[in-house]
């Protein structure tokens, strides 16, 4: 697991084959991706074949970080990374 930043109450890393069912559930809202123009997964699966296909991290060293919070250790969203 790759943190690539730290604050007092969070952390943000590498989004991992783990992270599925949040990252399904989180993609599956509405709310969530009228904002990120993403599609919704059809299931988790569909979120881990994403996740094992995702290769922004070894194109660009950048990608789609997990956010953590470190106290319960829970996936509590992602951030969009964008270079300038």
């Amino acid at each position: 697991m790759k943190i690539v930043l730290e604050t007092p109450r969070l952390f943000l890393r590498e989004i991992t084959v783990e992270d599925a069912e949040s990252v399904y559930l989180l993609n599956h809202d509405p709310d969530v991706i009228k904002y990120t123009g993403d599609n919704a997964f059809e299931s988790i699966e569909a979120a881990k074949s994403f996740i094992n296909n995702y290769d922004q991290y070894k194109k660009y060293g950048f990608g789609r970080w997990a956010v953590i919070e470190k106290l319960t250790s829970n996936f509590i969203g992602w951030k969009k990374t964008v270079s300038i």
